[in-house]
């Protein structure tokens, strides 16, 4: 993010599925209040999965931080595990394992970043303007 930032903020919750909704209506809230709602359905689904697999891979707590700017929201989760978050190459037929070819099609740009004091963010940004990714 390289414009001032117009707001932060960061909530955490325990590594159970039922809160990957919670973090998802946190996100959707956050944007609809800030006149962002175009941005909901993308966001929304970018931090389901990034939650999801917080939970079911690395099986930890997760941390979820948004940031804004002129021009982005930032989404990062934060997991304790130090496992690398990949795109899988899937059959067609898998039911699962989609999630960061979703995340990698929704947003402006995703990646990770590991911690040195260990575990990793999974991060993606969405434009304000709302070009690009998903748009209902």
């Amino acid at each position: 993010m390289s414009s001032p930032v117009a707001w932060s903020v960061q909530t955490h919750w325990p590594a159970d599925p039922r809160h990957v909704g919670d973090a998802r209506r946190f996100v959707v809230d956050r944007l609809v209040a800030d006149d962002l709602g175009h941005l909901t359905d993308a966001a929304g689904l970018i931090v389901s999965e990034l939650a999801t697999n917080a939970v079911n891979h690395a099986r930890s707590p997760f941390r979820l931080t948004m940031v804004r700017d002129d021009s982005q929201v930032l989404l990062e989760v934060h997991d304790d595990s130090s496992g690398q978050a990949v795109a899988k190459e899937g059959d067609p037929l898998d039911v699962s394992g989609r999630g960061l070819h979703l995340v990698s099609a929704l947003s402006h740009d995703w990646g990770v970043t590991p911690h040195a004091q260990g575990g990793k963010s999974v991060w993606a940004t969405l434009d304000v303007a709302g070009t690009g990714g998903f748009s209902a």
